[in-house]
């Protein structure tokens, strides 16, 4: 029996015809010209961009930040790819902080640039180091950027891990180091907004974890923020030369925050908790330990005190209340266990004379907190003792705002009869500074007090020196007045007393006036 012929294979003559038209010296002539082309192209496109990408990236980013910026060599790149070697922001005279980053690696797509007019870029750098120096208290940046000068909307995302942070605070040779990890994206279009993922710590990364949105315009923001052990002590070295020192104190919070602006927080809603537990600050001004245990509870738009105490030495201050965003504060401050000899068992001060007594002091805080009020009153709980004489009432009544504390009544009443009465009050200001962005000087600040005194002149002197029998003292009257500033204070107070003998037509007067005239404080 004959075979039958096997079938042609037809990827078998395809392959026969590529190599013969693959050999014909046309076709090796135009694949040789197009790899010589594309060959030039790219070496042509590479020197462009050697030489002129990192210069300008310089002149558009330095123009952005308003200030000075260095760009590495470009050392490879692609269609979708750069890579850099390295960036930095010099020091200069008007900013004193600077940052150093290497082996930039840049993505992008580039079909968002034609299709949608957006660029978006993914930043990749390694060994980034920022040194942020404190120019004067309270001041570390002085940022001006502007996003104008980029003609298309953009996202820009920029992995941040293994970043290093060093703060430098103000005439202090210390450095404090922070670590961060995560990622941070701008995106500039019909609403521009900052993205972040971070985590930051002294000691781990993880101490404090920001998760959320701000949009730039508005400020709105969605904010998730958690502190995990996060080390009290070490972050308040920040601040040199604090009158205090804390011990290994932690703080511990879970919070989900969601607030409408920053500039106007009355719709902040939030939900978690905030604990300071066991804290322990000590200063060489007190002979004991401060100590504090917070608790504060955050549902919906309120702030609840689930637990607030503060001792020093036997001296308990209890916290209770809450603070709405949309209406204020009701909190309530109770001190007890204020005793002289517990005030003076915590502070290093020794009394010319013997003194005894307990006081009742609760304080009342309402308004927000662009508008607080503080409310106040100090009660004696028993007879005050200084020396020899006993005080059944000593009272103080006050209200302290941004704007004013005003001494609503002052009464002290000794054992023996007789009062010292007060009012006044001193004029701030200080929401008006604020709005006007002026300084405050305690020492512009107007200052008013009156006050009368009614005291059984013979009782009170008879306390400590026996008079004779013979002789009648009627009260020691007296009024006066203050006025003034803080620096610059003047007062006027009259006085008059008169008595008798029990010998007929024998009198004693006694009476005057005193000028305060320019105290000056420094």
């Amino acid at each position: 029996m004959s075979q039958s012929p096997q079938p042609p294979n037809p990827f078998s003559n395809q392959f026969n015809r590529f190599l013969r038209f693959a050999q014909k010296p046309k076709t090796i002539i135009i694949a040789t010209t197009s790899v010589t082309l594309v060959f030039i192209g790219y070496a042509g496109l590479s020197f462009i961009l050697r030489e002129y990408l990192p210069p300008w990236l310089e002149e558009r980013l330095s123009k952005v930040i308003h200030r000075p910026i260095e760009i590495g060599e470009l050392e490879g790149f692609s269609f979708t790819s750069l890579q850099l070697d390295g960036a930095s922001i010099p020091e200069t005279p008007q900013h004193t902080n600077q940052l150093t980053a290497e082996n930039i690696k840049i993505t992008f797509n580039p079909l968002t640039i034609l299709l949608q007019r957006k660029l978006t870029l993914h930043l990749s750098p390694e060994s980034v180091k920022v040194n942020i120096r404190e120019n004067k208290p309270g001041q570390w940046l002085n940022v001006k950027a502007t996003d104008e000068v980029i003609p298309l909307n953009f996202d820009i995302s920029v992995d941040v891990d293994n970043t290093e942070i060093i703060l430098l605070p103000y005439q202090s040779e210390k450095k404090i180091n922070i670590q961060v990890d995560g990622n941070l994206e701008y995106q500039k279009g019909e609403q521009r907004k900052w993205l972040y993922n971070l985590g930051l710590g002294l000691v781990e990364s993880n101490e404090i974890k920001l998760e959320g949105e701000t949009f730039v315009n508005s400020t709105q923001t969605k904010l998730n923020l958690q502190l995990n052990q996060f080390p009290l002590a070490a972050w308040l070295s920040i601040f040199p030369n604090l009158p205090f020192n804390i011990d290994e104190s932690y703080l511990q919070a879970n919070l989900n925050l969601n607030l409408p602006s920053l500039r106007d927080l009355r719709e902040t809603k939030g939900e978690g908790d905030f604990a300071l537990k066991d804290v322990q600050a000590k200063t060489t001004s007190l002979k004991q330990p401060i100590q504090a245990d917070l608790l504060f509870q955050f549902e919906e738009n309120k702030i609840l005190i689930e637990k607030g105490k503060i001792v020093l030495g036997d001296i308990i201050t209890q916290l209770q209340g809450y603070y709405d965003w949309q209406q204020g504060s009701n909190i309530k401050i109770n001190v007890q266990n204020f005793s002289i000899d517990n005030v003076f068992g915590v502070i290093p001060i020794i009394l010319p004379v013997e003194a005894k007594g307990k006081f009742n002091i609760n304080f009342d805080i309402t308004g927000l907190i662009s508008e607080p009020l503080i409310e106040g009153k100090i009660i004696n709980h028993n007879p005050i003792i200084f020396e020899k004489t006993p005080f059944k009432t000593i009272l103080a009544e006050f209200k302290v705002s941004l704007d004013e504390t005003l001494l609503e009544k002052f009464l002290i009443e000794p054992q023996a009869g007789g009062k010292i009465e007060a009012k006044g009050k001193i004029t701030h200001n200080i929401s008006q500074l604020i709005k006007q962005n002026k300084p405050i000087d305690i020492k512009q600040f107007p200052i008013q007090l009156d006050f009368q005194v009614a005291l059984p002149t013979k009782q009170l002197i008879n306390t400590y020196y026996p008079l004779p029998s013979d002789i009648n003292l009627n009260l020691l009257e007296a009024k006066g007045k203050i006025e003034g500033q803080m620096s610059d204070i003047n007062g006027l107070i009259k006085w008059d007393t008169s008595g008798d003998f029990s010998q007929p037509n024998t009198t004693i007067i006694s009476q005057g006036e005193i000028l305060i005239k320019k105290i000056t404080y420094s």
